[in-house]
């Protein structure tokens, strides 16, 4: 086939096996800092459902089977396995069936993720407002002064 055609796109483009090696090393670097944060946007997510609160919340009371929830989320069951699947997904709650009936608990550690990402930044907001407070203080003391 001729360089450029349909079955060879990059055929006719010369690379640079430095560059090669560098956006390797990027697209690496890359996908694992998206991986860093898949966890905290799975919990997120789970929380942004007021369905999924009203489960958590009947959660914190003790284990619950599907019918239970379904009744404390005001949802179908059709709609409750779709809310129940997010939970599991964001290793909010774990399930266990027993004949017929699927009882449903919240894991521990199930916020984790999502608790750790929002100190860090909450940390960062108070430091930098404490400085910015200091900031404004001084500069009410100088022009006081003046």
């Amino acid at each position: 086939m001729r360089p450029g055609s349909q079955a060879e796109p990059y055929a006719g483009i010369r690379t640079n096996a430095r560059v090669g090696a560098l956006s390797v090393a990027v697209e690496f670097a890359i996908v694992r800092h998206m991986a860093k944060y898949v966890r905290v946007r799975r919990e997120a997510a789970a929380l942004a459902s007021e369905s999924r609160l009203r489960m958590i919340d009947r959660l914190q009371q003790g284990p619950a089977s599907s019918s239970e929830l379904a009744r404390s989320a005001s949802v179908g069951l059709p709609a409750l396995q779709k809310h129940l699947d997010v939970l599991r997904e964001a290793r909010m709650i774990t399930s266990t069936k027993s004949g017929r009936v699927v009882t449903h608990r919240l894991r521990p550690g199930g916020l984790d993720a999502l608790t750790a990402w929002i100190e860090t930044r909450r940390i960062f907001w108070q430091h930098s407002f404490a400085a910015m407070g200091a900031a404004l203080a001084a500069d009410d003391d100088r022009s006081r002064e003046s």
